[in-house]
């Protein structure tokens, strides 16, 4: 983490990412052994397409090993970066950040994470992600990655920070 009274920087863990990664190759390897376990063209199919996201994570995870996620705070905003990146969003255009979850129900959930909502009207809000996220009813118009070295909570607080110094509140 790189800091100074005007920049601060919150880098993804290369740990973690390597981990991860591992993970996926491994996972594509067991489900290439069960494709080769069986005579189900059904099984086969689906162990396929398991093997190919977990291909796609694992050349992913190396993207990011060599471009890891960024969070970059500055008097002007902060901006996300790494395979999508935000662009900066201004301290003054965000209403709130919130440690945003949903339950685990059956059709699975969302573990806690940092996010943001952004002001009514805000220009930032035209960005695609907070498109997204509002078209699918969401009430947050983005999300900052777990892996940052923060606790959800720790990482809101740190930001939140960030916008009373800088956001004209």
């Amino acid at each position: 983490m790189n800091a100074s009274p005007e920049r601060q920087v919150l880098k993804a863990s290369r740990p973690g990412i390597l981990l991860a990664g591992l993970a996926c190759v491994l996972a594509a390897f067991l489900g290439i052994w069960f494709m080769g376990q069986t005579d189900d063209a059904v099984m086969i199919a689906w162990s396929g397409i398991g093997v190919f996201v977990l291909g796609a994570a694992a050349l992913l995870a190396l993207y990011q090993l060599w471009r890891p996620v960024r969070v970059i705070l500055t008097p002007d905003g902060f901006a996300v970066t790494g395979l999508v990146r935000t662009g900066v969003v201004p301290w003054r255009e965000v209403e709130a950040f919130l440690v945003y979850e949903e339950p685990m129900t059956e059709d699975g959930g969302v573990p806690p994470h940092a996010a943001w909502r952004l002001r009514d009207r805000s220009a930032a809000a035209e960005g695609l992600a907070a498109r997204l996220n509002r078209a699918g009813g969401l009430p947050i118009d983005g999300s900052l990655p777990r892996n940052l070295g923060l606790s959800p909570e720790a990482l809101v607080a740190l930001l939140e920070s960030w916008r009373a110094r800088y956001g004209g509140l």
